[in-house]
């Protein structure tokens, strides 16, 4: 007869022992899938990861392997793959700390299928989603230059303004000013162009770059009335057009 404390140590230590083995099957199928995407070895990764998903859906790992499946999707070129690969990881997971960089990598893939305005829209949801990553004033300005080759330059402006209202001390907030001012300028609206360049010299400590250095190109043609040279003029005096504008 087996003695009975041998029966109650063996019905607690069973299931530890089971637990760690799994868990180190886990580990060990992880750092595999890991290790095949940093040989670049994406094929056998991406299958890698897929596998790993369906046997550990829910675990801490399960998630990490769920972005490096995008991440491996976008370097097999299957960007809409990716694409979807990141949103889901971005919504399922949102207070993940790659939850934003998620975000990015869907901008990242309509870029890449040639959809610059579904880009704009991706870089955006990162600041909606995640208004204090440390990457939101960036993904702003990235959804602005993306809105703009879309053709919406009205949410291209607003991202700007966003940009400029709510990330104040942000290390883009000048390259943000500028890109607003030249906006404005191309839509000849030269006061609100006038305003954006001069917060962009006053608010920068290499505000003599601008005011100094600027490379700046004429566009004030003659059939503008005296008071739009005038501004025109104004504008340029303060104003860098970092070889953006045509003469």
């Amino acid at each position: 007869m087996i003695p009975r404390s041998l029966t109650i140590t063996a019905f607690f230590f069973i299931p530890l022992l089971l637990l760690a083995s799994q868990e180190t099957k886990e580990n060990a199928d992880f750092k595999l899938a890991v290790n095949l995407h940093n040989d670049k070895l994406y094929d056998l990764a991406l299958e890698q990861f897929r596998q790993f998903v369906s046997t550990y859906p829910n675990t801490q790992q399960g998630m990490e392997a769920r972005f490096y499946l995008g991440l491996s999707q976008l370097k097999l070129l299957k960007f809409d793959d990716a694409r979807l690969s990141f949103q889901n990881f971005a919504l399922a997971f949102s207070d993940h700390p790659k939850a934003p960089e998620a975000w990015w990598n869907v901008a990242e893939a309509y870029i890449a299928m040639n959809n610059a305005r579904e880009a704009g829209l991706a870089f955006e949801r990162l600041k909606t989603f995640h208004p204090k990553s440390k990457i939101a004033p960036q993904a702003l300005l990235k959804a602005s230059e993306y809105f703009e080759k879309g053709g919406d330059r009205e949410n291209a402006k607003k991202a700007l303004r966003n940009l400029v209202q709510d990330y104040a001390s942000s290390d883009v907030i000048l390259q943000a000013r500028l890109k607003l001012g030249r906006m404005y300028f191309e839509e000849n609206q030269f006061e609100l162009a006038r305003i954006e360049a001069r917060k962009a010299a006053d608010g920068s400590k290499q505000a003599w770059e601008i005011r100094g250095g600027a490379v700046v190109t004429e566009r004030c043609h003659q059939e503008f009335s005296l008071d739009a040279r005038l501004s025109c003029r104004s504008l340029l005096a303060w104003y860098t057009a970092e070889g953006e504008w045509e003469s």
